[in-house]
């Protein structure tokens, strides 16, 4: 069964540009899609922003509410810009670490694949994640060993649960 893999990154963000910060999140997702193969992405600000405005503050905060219920349910979270997080991060961040939830800096989980990216972006589509691993068997066998390591506590008992 695949594991799913909570993608925390800004929706309104410190910078306030909302939509391009969508749009990364989409690419957050399809990256994780196209380069692990055992991960489902769930990304809630892509998801809650087609029907809820996230600039009423109401609606924010059933959005942000549902996000942290789906966070419960995952395996683990993947952070896009973990050193400059957004308040809604921020509040993410802290359920992951309060809950005993693994958390991953995307930084250093795909620090092996820059000269991969644009090639699983551009096939687009799932049959890419084979593609890469023949090409890149050591890079994509590395990614996935972190993860599995990263998701199993028995083997890292508190790794990377103080993340900021």
């Amino acid at each position: 069964m695949k594991k799913l893999l909570y993608i925390c990154s800004p929706c309104r963000g410190n910078d306030g540009n909302y939509e391009h910060n969508i749009t990364m999140a989409q690419e957050y997702c399809q990256l994780v899609m196209l380069t692990l193969p055992d991960y489902i992405p769930i990304a809630p600000h892509v998801y809650f922003t087609q029907f809820l405005d996230d600039t009423n503050e109401a609606q924010r905060a059933l959005g942000m509410d549902a996000g942290i219920e789906l966070l419960s349910r995952c395996d683990g979270m993947l952070v896009f810009y973990m050193q400059n997080p957004s308040a809604g991060m921020r509040r993410e961040l802290k359920y992951a670490k309060e809950h005993n939830i693994p958390i991953m800096d995307a930084a250093e989980v795909f620090k092996e694949l820059p000269d991969l990216l644009p090639a699983a972006v551009e096939a687009g589509t799932p049959a890419a994640a084979p593609l890469l691993r023949e090409a890149h068997p050591a890079a994509m066998d590395e990614i996935m060993a972190q993860f599995q390591k990263q998701f199993d506590p028995a083997a890292t008992p508190g790794f990377m649960r103080s993340a900021t």
